[in-house]
C-alpha cells in the first residue's frame, strides 16, 4: 500500500521503514549470513522476500519481522533479484554470471522449487520482449 518500505544491507540485515516519518519499524530482520542483495514485498504486503550472497531465500512475515520456514536454497550463487508473482504464490529468483541466467521457481505455501531453469544464450544475442520482462524480473 506504499506505507512501508524495505532494505537489505551489507550488514547482513533487512529493514522495515515507514514511509511517511522515514523511521525504522521494529528491530533489523537478521538470518542471512551474508549480504542481502535483492527484497521485495509480496503483492497484499504481508510477506517479503530476500535474496543473500549467502545462496538463500528467506520469507518474511511483516507483522512480526520473524522468517517464515527455513531459509530456501538452491542456486549456486549469490541472487541478482527475487519477485512474486501477482498472485503472490510463487517466487521467481535470478542469478546471472558468465552470460548465463539461471531462474528459479518456487512454491510459497511449502516454500519448495518448483522449476529450474538455465539460459546460456543470454548476452550475445537480442530478447523478446517476454525475455526481457523475466530476465530482469521487472
Amino acid at each position: 500500500d506504499g506505507s512501508r518500505i524495505v532494505s537489505g544491507s551489507w550488514d547482513n540485515t533487512l529493514i522495515l521503514w515507514d514511509a511517511k516519518s522515514g523511521k525504522p519499524v521494529g528491530e533489523p530482520m537478521r538470518g542471512h549470513t551474508d549480504y542481502v542483495t535483492s527484497v521485495t514485498f509480496s503483492p497484499d504486503g504481508s510477506r517479503i522476500v530476500s535474496g543473500s550472497d549467502d545462496k538463500t531465500l528467506i520469507l518474511w512475515d511483516t507483522k512480526n519481522c520473524k522468517p517464515i520456514g527455513e531459509p530456501m536454497r538452491g542456486h549456486a550463487g549469490w541472487f541478482i533479484s527475487v519477485a512474486f508473482s501477482p498472485d503472490g504464490n510463487q517466487i521467481v529468483s535470478a542469478r546471472s554470471f558468465d552470460n548465463t541466467l539461471t531462474l528459479i521457481f518456487w512454491d510459497v505455501p511449502s516454500l519448495e522449487q518448483m522449476l529450474k531453469e538455465t539460459e546460456e544464450r543470454f548476452g550475445d544475442y537480442p530478447l523478446t520482449d517476454e525475455e526481457k520482462r523475466w530476465y530482469y524480473i521487472e
